[in-house]
């Protein structure tokens, strides 16, 4: 997939288009939310799974904060769908009580001329601070941390005299 990317940026003609794509996903959603950044007024693409979807039009800022083939990466998405996506289903997700499961963000690029498959991508997020105005919604998606642990005792030389070593 990379190498699509790459292709891309060095070697396709002005006409062809890089599409972003959002798919944002929670267990209490009713639906997944294929979303598009800039294309009017939908999507037909088919995924890396082969299942062939439509990727609405949401007005979308996305902005990466670090590399993609990062642990580190986070990406910052302001959602301009006037309290219609968000909004309704973060209410509904409150009243089910159901605000513990964080939502999933996907994100996949796709070229104009060929979206038999991502160019980039899939890269999987975990959504961890939603907000919703009256515009839309802003959030953050992060890489999920699945091998964090932290017992709250320092690791100190007095305490373990061979990390001396290690100085």
């Amino acid at each position: 997939m990379a190498t699509d990317s790459i292709s891309f940026h060095l070697e396709a003609s002005d006409q062809v288009i890089g599409y972003d794509t959002l798919a944002l996903s929670h267990p209490g959603f009713p639906q997944v939310y294929y979303m598009v950044r800039n294309a009017n007024p939908s999507l037909t693409a088919t995924l890396e799974t082969g299942e062939t979807v439509t990727f609405n039009r949401v007005p979308t800022e996305l902005e990466w904060k670090g590399e993609r083939d990062d642990l580190d990466v986070s990406l910052d998405i302001r959602l301009g769908d006037v309290g219609e996506i968000a909004a309704a289903e973060i209410e509904s997700l409150r009243l089910a009580g159901l605000l513990l499961a964080k939502p999933t963000l996907t994100y996949r690029s796709f070229r104009s001329d060929d979206l038999s498959a991502p160019m980039d991508g899939p890269i999987s997020l975990q959504v961890s601070t939603p907000n919703v105005t009256a515009e839309g919604a802003t959030f953050t998606a992060e890489v999920q941390r699945l091998n964090t642990s932290g017992s709250g005792q320092r690791f100190t030389t007095a305490r373990f005299v061979m990390m001396k070593a290690f100085q």
